[in-house]
């Protein structure tokens, strides 16, 4: 029994946000957002990393600002106090590319 609701939460909780990886360059850190730009100048909005990938790569130092990182993220789909869904973009990886 234990075996199955361990097996539920897991597909639930991966059902629950998708990951991608994205090859980009730091734009800049301003009110606790990570901006990046890819090479056909999309440009992303993280507004979350996760504890891990920040020991790896401080992103709120400008020394990083014009740095090109692989990114692994993941979206999350939320919903505000109008019943409108939002995504959130959490950075769960960095690898700088040199």
């Amino acid at each position: 029994m234990k075996t199955i609701f361990m097996a539920l939460f897991v597909t639930a909780t991966t059902m629950m946000y998708q990951t991608e990886v994205l090859e980009a360059t730091l734009i800049g850190y301003e009110d606790e957002t990570f901006y990046f730009e890819d090479v056909t100048e999309k440009q992303y909005t993280f507004s979350a990393i996760e504890p891990e990938a920040l020991k790896s790569f401080d992103l709120r130092k400008k020394e990083f600002e014009g740095k090109k990182f692989k990114i692994t993220y993941s979206i999350d789909t939320e919903i505000d106090e109008y019943d409108e869904e939002y995504e959130i973009l959490t950075i769960t990886s960095l690898e700088l590319i040199k």
